[in-house]
């Protein structure tokens, strides 16, 4: 918090062996300290259409950021480390589960204290969900509009349909679809927008049925708060659905609103249905605990923290464009049995608009030297021999500063390559500018 943004080598500066990334974003690893990336979908590989073009760029450029930095992937199903493998052809080695056994939280959260919007008449469809496309809710309201018009023509009363969910545009667009398919507007159709934590216990608690048509999922928590909260469950089969449903819930092809529709009137209409659902509901998330869990995540932080790093390139500290700050860090190999121990490390720089003294240090050997980087010469370089043992490579600029006011970076030095020449003829390319 005191140092934003914090320097190349932070976690070298806190000793850390180990650095967890829970939201998947590896941007503070740093060479020579674990890294584990969590990855909970592969979305914008398997529903590409589901996201802006925009937004598919930027998760592609940072899954290949967490594929090149992370010593291990946490995934939250076994269907999303099929799909790693699949699309990215991971070493499974890297890959480890860690199931999302979040489903008491509600339970745990103190009674709100402020008034609460009345819950819909019960029992009800529940559809806990933002209205992303792959979310499906299109799907689901034909479904419900198909399920209403059966029940009518059977003269049996149906049951409502909730959603809940964050407030954008999306939700104006399903609104008017609801419009459009001429489904009442007396509450048949609840769009109820974002419920605070401490409230959704109860809306659960007042549920029918969980209604479930996502397309994809990387692992599906709404379906262990249904079985926590005694709700069966209508179910798509897309994506990690059966690996976390298994037998426990109502299994349909979400793609089709007849198929969505028979599964909520079997549901309206079924009570022993309903029956055998939750009781199998209530046997499958024993399953599932969140200590088990938190206790197979330990277990890879402590192997990690103790194994030996393989080597993979990567830079802090320097911008794409080979711009470094004040410190920047390379990662540097550790040669196995049967290689050289020693190599010639050349560091290329583009031409400098001002002089800088450059600095080097290695965590076992300490300084490699000090290099003024003069103004104006062509493509300086710095070649030093080293014995490299997997620590990393440090570069110090003591009078870095501001030389651009277009720019409002930091300027070192200018890096346009960086390669490591082993005494064998193993070349290892640590950076390139772009």
């Amino acid at each position: 918090r005191r140092c934003v943004p914090p320097p190349a080598d932070l976690l070298w500066r806190l000793g850390a062996q180990v650095l967890y990334c829970p939201f998947g974003s590896v941007e503070f690893a740093v060479p020579g300290v674990r890294t584990i990336s969590t990855v909970v979908d592969v979305l914008h590989r398997d529903f590409p259409w589901s996201l802006a073009p925009g937004d598919n760029a930027a998760r592609e450029r940072a899954f290949q950021d967490i594929l090149a930095t992370a010593d291990a992937l946490q995934c939250n199903s076994g269907h999303v480390m099929a799909r790693l493998r699949e699309h990215y052809d991971v070493a499974p080695e890297r890959l480890f589960k860690v199931y999302n056994a979040v489903h008491e939280r509600f339970s745990l959260l103190p009674p709100e204290s402020a008034a609460t919007a009345e819950l819909p008449a019960a029992p009800y469809f529940f559809y806990p969900a933002n209205a992303w496309r792959h979310k499906n809710h299109e799907t689901l309201l034909l479904a419900y509009g198909m399920y209403r018009a059966r029940a009518a023509a059977d003269g049996v009363l149906p049951w409502r349909l909730v959603l809940t969910g964050h407030e954008d545009g999306r939700w104006a667009e399903l609104r008017t679809l609801a419009r459009t398919l001429g489904l009442p507007g007396d509450g048949a159709v609840e769009f109820v927008g974002y419920v605070p934590a401490e409230a959704f216990g109860r809306w659960w608690q007042a549920a029918g049925a969980l209604v479930f048509p996502s397309l994809h999922e990387g692992f599906g928590i709404p379906l262990l708060e249904a079985m926590h909260h005694d709700v069966p469950i209508l179910c798509s089969l897309a994506g990690s659905l059966p690996e976390v449903g298994s037998d426990t819930c109502l299994f349909v092809d979400a793609r089709s609103p007849g198929a969505l529709a028979d599964g909520m009137y079997r549901l309206a209409t079924e009570p022993a249905l309903r029956q055998r659902l939750v009781a199998a509901g209530r046997q499958r998330l024993a399953d599932f605990s969140q200590d088990r869990e938190a206790g197979g995540l330990l277990e890879v932080i402590v192997a990690l923290a103790g194994a030996e790093l393989s080597y993979r390139p990567l830079a802090r500290g320097i911008h794409p464009d080979g711009w470094t700050e004040r410190s920047a860090v390379l990662a540097l190999p550790r040669p196995t049995a049967g290689e050289a121990r020693s190599g010639r490390l050349t560091l290329r720089f583009h031409r400098m608009p001002a002089p800088r003294r450059l600095r080097l240090r290695s965590g076992a050997f300490g300084s490699l030297g000090s290099f003024d980087l003069p103004c104006g010469r062509r493509e300086p370089r710095v070649c030093v021999d080293l014995r490299p043992d997997g620590d990393p490579l440090w570069l110090e600029v003591p009078d870095a500063a501001n030389l651009n006011d277009a720019d409002r970076r930091v300027h070192g030095v200018r890096l346009l390559a960086a390669d490591l020449r082993m005494a064998d003829g193993r070349d290892y390319p640590l950076f390139a500018a772009r």
